[in-house]
């Protein structure tokens, strides 16, 4: 019983910091590939001056 308590307590720490790992890059990926087609959209338009 001891024994799966401390199991417990160290996979449960481990699999958060792996989740949040996983959020923190998908999070990243998601606002770089925004911003690039953001910048995409409007870069005609810095072209000619309008923004």
């Amino acid at each position: 019983m001891k024994k799966d308590i401390s199991f417990w307590k160290t996979l449960l720490p481990t699999v958060a910091a792996f989740f949040l790992l996983a959020a923190s890059v998908t999070l990243f990926t998601y606002r770089l590939l925004s911003n690039r087609a953001y910048r995409e959209k409007w870069k005609d338009y810095n072209d000619c001056g309008l923004a």
